[in-house]
């Protein structure tokens, strides 16, 4: 059983407390949970619902004069049928079909994050409406995980529009998000955009708040602002016989490294005292026991 200070609440209290010491490229940002859905342009709302058909609200978006539309479509692919996909409004000059990787695996498609050259999409599906049917040759996408951003918090965070952060969402299943890409304008709102994949695999809703990051710190800093945190820093140990006595809060890699040089069998620490996953993996290695006593 993990000790008191090694349980995954005080870990992840110490890491938040270590993040926010970044100062200003932090901020905590709502997330919205985006299910499969369509833009659609107008020459395919017009073929599926009839000509000069306009959508009607079902509930606004928290993006500004973006809403849930009533209009919903089936989406057929080469293996399978996803109904009742909804459509948002207003109307696009393009139509894009947003799917998660379950979705596409479901009904035969192959798409993938629209990065680089690949941004369009690709096609292989056919939108169906009560009043008629188009097949795309493109715009069919899994997107990526997106953070829109109005050019306050953009410049608070120190980012522009193409960049990458990363986003801490806390809970049962606490993660950190890599490749959050950035989108900045004036018409929208803070938002953290995650689909459903993504938010099922790590227990996320929409509207809970998750902590963006400018940059991900590497292991060593994040250890480093941990020691200032707990006061670690400047702790002296001491090495009698082939035990190492250490003294910290925290034992990192690199401790376990300098007591092997000083040629140590054994690590003792103190109850309480956070043993990261490296410097146990380090310790088994160099056939050094970590013991709390």
């Amino acid at each position: 059983m993990a000790n008191d200070g090694d349980s995954l609440e005080s870990r992840v209290s110490i890491l938040i407390d270590a993040f926010l010491k970044i100062g200003e490229r932090a901020a905590y940002v709502p997330v919205g949970v985006s299910a499969r859905h369509i833009h659609i342009s107008r020459e395919h709302l017009d073929i599926t619902f009839g000509m000069g058909y306009e959508l009607v609200s079902y509930k606004p978006l928290l993006q500004p004069g973006q809403f849930a539309a009533e209009e919903r479509v089936t989406v057929a692919g080469p293996s399978g049928v996803l109904k009742d996909v909804r459509i948002l409004g207003p109307v696009r000059s393009s139509t894009q079909v947003e799917l998660s990787i379950t979705d596409c695996l479901e009904i035969g498609v192959d798409a993938y994050l629209p990065k680089g050259d690949y941004k369009e999409g690709v096609g292989g599906i056919t939108i169906i409406g009560p009043m008629g049917s188009v097949t795309l040759d493109r715009g069919v996408i899994v997107a990526q995980r997106h953070l829109h951003t109005t050019p306050t918090l953009a410049d608070r965070l120190g980012v522009n529009t193409g960049d990458e952060v990363c986003a801490y969402l806390g809970g049962d299943r606490s993660a950190i998000l890599y490749g959050v890409l950035v989108r900045v304008s004036e018409d929208f709102a803070d938002e953290l955009h995650l689909d459903t994949d993504e938010a099922n695999s790590v227990m996320a809703k929409s509207g809970q708040n998750a902590l963006v990051f400018r940059s991900m710190p590497l292991p060593d800093e994040i250890y480093r602002m941990m020691r200032e945190l707990m006061g670690d820093e400047g702790r002296e140990s001491k090495v009698a016989g082939s035990d190492w006595y250490f003294e910290g809060k925290l034992l990192t890699e690199t401790d376990v490294v300098n007591a092997s040089k000083k040629g140590a069998r054994r690590i003792r620490v103190r109850r309480g005292c956070i043993i990261t996953p490296l410097s146990r993996e380090r310790a088994s290695l160099l056939s050094i026991e970590i013991i709390i006593s």
